[in-house]
């Protein structure tokens, strides 16, 4: 089927009516909110059926390995999906409404005990996806995206295995993807996850909190003061590693 977007006054209605709309995120639907005059529909071909599905990756309760099967049906579903679109939050706050709405709500359960204006934060962070950090690193569904995206360029690993490396550690994680000098640039993204692949399967060390922000640290001095994509992997690889 087509893939939709939501139109931009939607948007920003579902926004302005977070607070009054808390119960539908918790256990409704927005089937009588959104309908078929919410949408646009555009000239990209999906497959809906493994976000339909999305939910029941969390079945065992482990979050790092829900994510990774989560990443890759994400990214199959919506195989030609292209970065400039990926960054609209009107396709994510589609998603996150209708057909991916059970996984969002299940990964990110949401706690009304806390006062309506934490609990509305959390819906717009998770739900919504104003902004390049939202896109890339909250929103339920365009997060696995853009993971599962960033590993599939790497030159030798397959998809799973770089997502494996990636979110075997949360801190590890946050520490590349909030980091324009390893994000931003595929050749030091690519080298990191090869490292972080190659200790994965064997000491792990690498993945210890205090010794890979220090290797961060290194890096982004480095990145102060050469252009990293004009070194040789090997290069960054001797000053980094």
């Amino acid at each position: 089927m087509k893939l939709r977007i939501l139109k931009a006054s939607v948007v920003d209605d579902l926004k302005r009516q977070i607070t009054e709309n808390i119960p539908i995120y918790k256990s409704g639907s927005f089937c009588s909110i959104i309908d078929d005059s919410s949408y646009i529909e555009i000239d990209v071909e999906f497959d809906p059926k493994p976000i339909e599905d999305l939910h029941k990756v969390l079945d065992e309760g482990n979050n790092s390995q829900a994510d990774i099967d989560a990443s890759i049906k994400v990214f199959s579903s919506l195989s030609n999906l292209k970065p400039f679109l990926a960054r609209d939050e009107r396709l994510w706050a589609y998603l996150t409404h209708t057909i991916g709405l059970n996984y969002s709500r299940s990964r990110w359960p949401i706690d009304d005990s806390k006062d309506q204006q934490r609990t509305a934060q959390f819906i717009r962070r998770h739900f919504f996806a104003s902004g390049a950090r939202q896109v890339e690193r909250d929103n339920a569904i365009s997060r696995l995206w853009w993971m599962a995206y960033l590993c599939s360029r790497h030159s030798s690993l397959n998809l799973r295995e770089a997502l494996s490396s990636l979110l075997y550690r949360a801190d590890v994680r946050a520490n590349i993807l909030e980091r324009p000098t390893t994000a931003q640039s595929r050749n030091v993204f690519d080298l990191v996850l090869e490292e972080l692949h190659n200790s994965f399967n064997k000491s792990r060390s690498l993945y210890d909190r205090a010794v890979f922000r220090k290797k961060m640290t290194k890096l982004n001095l480095l990145g102060g003061t050469v252009i990293l994509d004009v070194l040789s992997n090997e290069e960054i690889k001797d000053r980094i590693f």
